[in-house]
C-alpha cells in the first residue's frame, strides 16, 4: 500500500519541483533580461539623443518589467516619453498599462501613454458606415479609466492594421471626416 501511494504521488513530488525550479529559473532569467534590457535602453539614449520610445506587444511581458524599465528610464530623464503599444478594442485593456495610477496588482507601469487602439477601432467603424456616431462619445466616456485620457495616443493607423482607404466602404471624404474628429479630440495624435 505503503508503495502504491508513493508511486501516485511521485508524479505530483515531481511536477511540483519542476515547477519549482523552472520558476526559480524564469525569475533569474527575467531578472536578467530586465537588466540587460534597462542598460541597453539607457545606452540608445545616451548614444543617440532620442526623448521617446514606442514599446510593443505591452501586455505579453509582465507589468513589473515595465515598472521597473520606466523607473530607471524616468530616473536619467524625467522627461523621456514611453509609449505601449496594447492592440485591443476593449478601453479596459490598454488602461490597465498606461502608468500614473497602481492598479489591482499594486504595480503602476509607469508607461507615460498608450496607443489608444479601441478609439481607433470606434472611429474606423463610424467613418466607414459600420457603425453610429453615437459610439464615439460612448467610446470617450471610458475615460474615467486612464490616469490622463488626454496623454493616450490617437491614430486611424499603424503598420499593424490595414490603412483607412483600403477599408471597405471608405471614401475620401470619410478620411477627412476621420481626421477632423482625430485631430480635435483629446489625446495625442
Amino acid at each position: 500500500m505503503a508503495t502504491f501511494i508513493t508511486l501516485l504521488l511521485l508524479p505530483v513530488f515531481y511536477t511540483f519541483y519542476t515547477i519549482a525550479v523552472l520558476d526559480l529559473m524564469i525569475v533569474t532569467w527575467a531578472t536578467e533580461v530586465t537588466r540587460y534590457r534597462i542598460q541597453n535602453t539607457l545606452w540608445w539614449i545616451g548614444r543617440t539623443g532620442i526623448d521617446g520610445i514606442r514599446e510593443d506587444t505591452v501586455p505579453y511581458v509582465p507589468r513589473r518589467f515595465w515598472r521597473d524599465c520606466s523607473a530607471a528610464i524616468h530616473a536619467r530623464d524625467p522627461a523621456f516619453e514611453i509609449v505601449g503599444e496594447v492592440f485591443a478594442s476593449d478601453p479596459a485593456q490598454p488602461s490597465f498599462f498606461q502608468g500614473g495610477r497602481a492598479k489591482f496588482d499594486g504595480i503602476d507601469t509607469g508607461l507615460d501613454s498608450v496607443f489608444y487602439f479601441p478609439l481607433q477601432d470606434t472611429i474606423t467603424r463610424v467613418f466607414t458606415g459600420k457603425a453610429r456616431l453615437r459610439e464615439l462619445p460612448k467610446m470617450l466616456a471610458h475615460d474615467s479609466l486612464y490616469a490622463d485620457p488626454a496623454r493616450l495616443v490617437t491614430f486611424l493607423g499603424l503598420h499593424d492594421m490595414p490603412r483607412f482607404l483600403h477599408r471597405q466602404g471608405a471614401t475620401a471624404q470619410d478620411l477627412k471626416q476621420a481626421f477632423t474628429f482625430l485631430l480635435t479630440t483629446r489625446g495625442t495624435p
